[in-house]
């Protein structure tokens, strides 16, 4: 966002247009097959196998959701075009968990041996380059669908990730228990001319990291805990609104600590709560450059509790609470500002009332607090809330269950700026009605 902005909440007007083109299209295909088998194949020993593989299409011809460049809702859109045949060939992912249980002296370990592997490549037919659309978001400016030249068909990148790694989950009494373990992490990335099959990047990162927690069963029903993790995970791409568009930023390292309690006490309802800190590589789109990038530490600190569970005969409840500090450090110009795109408060909260045997109503309530929208918190976007409502009928026919139901999603349609993550501002969806039909095989 432009930095000469003076800080203030986004609010955006009522939208009522399209502000994508008309002749934008996607169509997607997924087929794909999943299996898993778990085998006792000795006293004390069990292997669980899982696996996916698949293949996704995937042509799009999309004008974008465009740069917004003022509040009045000038906007630069950016056209995008992958023809026929482009897909993700194949999807591939495939867990294994073998584990053991002994006992030496007091103490019973349950040891759990992981290997866990996940990627896909992705095969294009790009078409050339499209030129930039001016237009509005309140008042769009729809033009001509552009010629479209398939300039290349091929590989265009492919990406693979691994994790290794080795638990011990130790009991030591009654009350105490001890989780230890060690994980090899592997991110490797490689991107490629899609005409000449030449490859232009190759990323690899790998790490060793620990992870453990401590237990402690303070009665039947409660338990409280002390954890601490690190870990690699992908970087995230550079949004299109940044100059350096598509960019994929390279992996980040975490790092997390937590102190929860997890209880049953009260009969029907499963509470929890924690406090947290999350450090991880901050990545943001500068207000000056505009180029999104890596730099710096993000902080997250917070208090998440929840509930679920039966609180009447016939009345389920689920709600939550996160309150969350996110703040920058490492960056000298921005030390203690706000890190983007993190809400301060979430609150979710869902009630299902079952009438009776065959007719179940429920309401839904999702309330976010205010965000920045950038690095140097020039901009920030208000507190939002989304409220849904469904009604669902059982019956049988036949031998088989079918259910019928209704859902209303964001009830009153509000439009607003939901999300700034990213770098992204993302806006919320109208209202929307489901009518779903399920039964079994």
């Amino acid at each position: 966002m432009p930095s000469s902005w003076p800080r203030a909440c986004l609010c955006p007007r009522r939208l009522i247009r399209n502000h994508f083109q008309k002749w934008t299209w996607l169509e997607q295909e997924w087929n794909y097959g999943y299996g898993s088998l778990e085998w006792n194949f000795a006293p004390e020993w069990k292997l669980f196998v899982q696996g996916l593989y698949g293949i996704r299409r995937r042509p799009i011809l999309s004008s974008g959701t465009g740069l917004i460049r003022s509040e009045d809702g000038d906007m630069l859109l950016r056209p995008t075009y992958f023809a026929e045949g482009t897909r993700y060939k194949p999807v591939f992912g495939g867990n294994v968990f073998l584990s053991h249980t002994l006992t030496s002296g007091p103490w019973t370990h349950h040891l759990t041996l992981a290997s866990l592997e996940n990627g896909f490549t992705f095969i294009t037919a790009e078409g050339e380059a499209l030129a930039p659309i001016p237009s509005n978001l309140y008042q769009p400016i729809y033009t001509e669908r552009p010629a479209l030249n398939v300039t290349g068909r091929g590989r265009s990148s492919e990406v693979h990730a691994s994790t290794q790694a080795l638990s011990d989950d130790i009991q030591l009494n009654d009350e105490w228990s001890l989780l230890l373990g060690i994980k090899d992490s592997l991110l490797r990335s490689d991107s490629y001319n899609v005409s000449s099959g030449e490859k232009t990047l190759h990323r690899k990162d790998e790490g060793t990291t620990p992870f453990g927690a401590v237990s402690y069963q303070m009665s039947p029903r409660t338990l409280t805990y002390l954890s601490y993790a690190e870990g690699l995970e992908r970087g995230g791409v550079a949004p299109a609104t940044a100059a350096n568009t598509n960019e994929i930023m390279p992996p980040v390292r975490n790092h997390q600590v937590e102190l929860g309690l997890k209880s049953n006490e009260i009969s029907g309802l499963f509470l929890t709560a924690a406090l947290f800190e999350i450090r991880r590589g901050l990545e943001y789109l500068d207000a000056e450059t505009n180029v999104y990038l890596q730099n710096g530490l993000q902080r997250n600190r917070g208090l998440e509790l929840n509930a679920s569970g039966l609180i009447e005969d016939r009345l389920t409840l689920q709600v939550g609470l996160l309150l969350l500090d996110a703040k920058i450090v490492r960056v000298e110009t921005l030390r203690n500002k706000n890190a983007p795109g993190a809400p301060s408060l979430t609150l979710p909260l869902t009630l299902d009332y079952q009438w009776n045997d065959n007719w179940n109503v429920s309401g839904s309530l999702y309330h976010f607090g205010k965000q920045s929208v950038d690095a140097a918190n020039t901009r920030e976007l208000k507190p939002w809330t989304r409220v849904d409502a469904g009604l669902k009928y059982s019956m049988r026919v036949g031998e088989r269950p079918l259910f019928v139901q209704a859902l209303v999603k964001n009830i009153g349609q509000p439009r607003t700026w939901v999300s700034a993550a990213g770098g992204q501002l993302v806006l919320g969806p109208p209202e929307i009605w489901k009518l779903a039909l399920q039964t079994g095989i």
